[in-house]
């Protein structure tokens, strides 16, 4: 009988054991698989993190390519305008300075859109190639507002043109420098720093 005994304690303590290491390997599966999940929800929420990081940069570049592409065609048009009235006939000088208002208008707003989505590195080229315009717009004004040939003022409005082209070449190159940094390969917004 002893030897049942011997038996019947194996038999539990095998059953006891048995119960300890399905509760630890139940344990330790249970912490796997909650460590697991978290690492799994962490990485959910990076690749979250980093698809909104990259929409929001394309989303910056397209806002930024439709504003550039706005001032650039304003200025043009502005140059056009401009060109018209220096060379139109005395009767057709107010119907083309009319031109060159709306123009100018229309270019100082688009440089308003770039002021809004930069980046800052612009800015500098940006107001310059501004203050170009109005000082072309305002000496085209004169001019045309004096009806005479005062050379003066003629000259005036050579000069202001001149310096109108550069200002124009700047900003333009300024405006691809950044689209071209902002590839949509390279990860970046264009922004330097």
């Amino acid at each position: 009988m002893l030897l049942t005994m011997d038996q019947g304690v194996a038999a539990l303590i095998a059953g006891l054991a048995g119960t300890i290491g399905a509760l630890g390997g139940g344990l330790i599966a249970g912490t796997a698989a909650i460590r697991g999940a978290r690492t799994a929800g962490e990485a959910v929420r990076q690749q979250v993190r980093d698809q909104a990081v990259v929409e929001h940069r394309q989303w910056l570049r397209g806002q930024r390519q439709q504003a550039y592409a706005g001032a650039v065609r304003a200025v043009e048009a502005f140059i056009a305008a401009a060109e018209s009235a220096m060379f139109c006939g005395d009767d057709d000088r107010p119907q083309h300075m009319a031109r060159v208002v709306e123009t100018h208008e229309n270019f100082q707003a688009t440089a308003v859109m770039i002021n809004l989505v930069g980046p800052q590195e612009v800015h500098a080229t940006l107001y310059d190639c501004s203050a170009a315009t109005n000082h072309f717009r305002n000496a085209l004004h004169d001019w045309a507002a004096d009806h005479t040939d005062d050379q003066e003022r003629v000259t005036a409005v050579i000069e202001r043109a001149r310096a109108l082209a550069p200002a124009r070449s700047a900003l333009v190159d300024a405006l691809q420098g950044v689209l071209a940094r902002a590839s949509p390969f390279s990860g970046a917004t264009g922004d330097r720093g």
